[in-house]
């Protein structure tokens, strides 16, 4: 933010108007995952983390190569999201087609 301007101890805003001290209404933990910032993993997250650490130790230790294992890409956005204020993801993208020219939506 310092490139943009900011100055230490001024207000946020064009004319640092905005308020110049922060309060954050939850505690700032040190992460031990790659999740992202206030992610909270879940068991099956620390499990399966804790399995790649040992895949990896084992390929290390047997001077192999380690490639992290990746869920298929899928072809479709179905399923793969949710409107605002569903609970239940959406499905009614058109799905992609082969066509004679390549894919075709």
């Amino acid at each position: 933010m310092t490139n943009m301007g900011y100055e230490m101890g001024k207000g946020l805003g064009r004319q640092s108007e905005g308020p110049s001290t922060f309060v954050l209404d939850y505690e700032i933990r040190p992460q031990n995952h790659t999740y992202g910032i206030g992610y909270r993993s879940t068991a099956w997250d620390d499990f399966k983390q804790k399995q790649l650490r040992i895949a990896k130790a084992r390929a290390k230790k047997e001077d192999v190569p380690f490639e992290v294992p990746m869920r298929p890409y899928p072809l479709t956005l179905n399923g793969q999201f949710t409107r605002a204020g569903d609970i239940f993801p959406f499905w009614g993208f058109r799905e992609p087609v082969i066509a004679a020219t390549g894919w075709d939506v």
